[in-house]
């Protein structure tokens, strides 16, 4: 059912973000009946359990973004894989901070 009520927000452009114990929701103007929200606050604590449980690292292999992670939130089927995708995202985060310092060094006038 709580997977059912994410489906729908998100097809009616609402995205949800979690900090921490909090959750986040960002959505259209309108779109948030008082219904939906008292749903939401009864359903919380089942929606950062689903969120948490969902959450993958991608790498941005192309564009201006290449090199660069994000999280995309669909399941993973295998844990083993994701977590090499966070080794990989961790070493291109290593490799970008390696060329920003080498090419913007700390000692140079600003």
């Amino acid at each position: 059912m709580t997977a059912g009520l994410l489906q729908f927000l998100r097809s009616k452009g609402v995205r949800l973000r979690t900090n921490g114990d909090r959750l986040l929701v960002d959505a259209p103007s309108g779109v948030l009946t008082p219904e939906l929200k008292a749903e939401l606050k009864e359903r919380k604590a089942e929606i950062l359990a689903l969120i948490a449980q969902n959450w993958r690292i991608e790498i941005i292999k192309d564009g201006p973004y290449a090199g660069f992670f994000r999280s995309v939130g669909t399941p993973h089927p295998d844990p083993e894989r994701a977590r090499a995708a966070l080794r990989e995202a961790e070493q291109w985060r290593k490799k970008r901070a390696e060329w920003l310092r080498r090419f913007f060094p700390s000692d140079s006038p600003r």
